[in-house]
């Protein structure tokens, strides 16, 4: 009888101290979807909201809070949506390799960061460019965050902008996390 009780006992509580493991994010990965409403303008001071977008990406952490990221994203004008297809610069397409910091290196439900990087832009031309910006990842759940962030993207002159004769672009994401 007492070896029943001890393997009941050993088969009940094994799987108890599996478990029980370091929850740090020393290194971790995260996937994260957006949506993000973008003012366009030659400079922050004169941007006008005028563009929507969407997109994807995912992130892994390093060591000491830094990250390497890499997302995928379209933008298209606002006047696109409301006056139709017709046009022939109609969207960008943007693809990011970012850097990112975090600096709170605890688990914590509030995770913010700073990123910046290159970007390619793509659609009715290709040019290469820049971003930087912000945000933090609020976890509501073990798997799940809400990640506002704030997004400034530029190039030099040939800057493809989805509104012409702007030079850069503020985007605010929207987004959901996830790992």
């Amino acid at each position: 009888m007492r070896k029943i009780v001890a393997t009941a006992v050993l088969v009940v509580i094994a799987p108890a101290l599996s478990v029980a493991q370091d929850a740090s994010p020393r290194n971790w990965t995260q996937g994260y979807v957006f949506f993000s409403p973008a003012a366009v303008g030659t400079s922050i001071a004169g941007a006008r909201p005028s563009v929507l977008g969407f997109g994807f990406g995912s992130e892994a952490r390093l060591r000491g809070g830094v990250g390497v990221g890499v997302d995928l994203a379209g933008e298209t004008p606002t006047s696109v949506l409301v006056g139709g297809f017709g046009h022939e610069e109609t969207g960008l397409g943007l693809g990011s390799l970012d850097f990112s910091y975090h600096p709170s290196a605890a688990a914590t439900k509030a995770d913010p960061f700073v990123n910046f990087g290159y970007t390619l832009y793509f659609g009715h031309r290709t040019a290469s460019g820049y971003n930087f910006g912000g945000g933090v990842s609020i976890w509501f759940a073990k798997h799940f965050a809400f990640r506002p962030e704030v997004r400034y993207y530029g190039g030099d002159g040939s800057f493809p902008n989805p509104v012409p004769g702007v030079s850069g672009m503020l985007t605010f994401r929207l987004g959901l996390a996830f790992r």
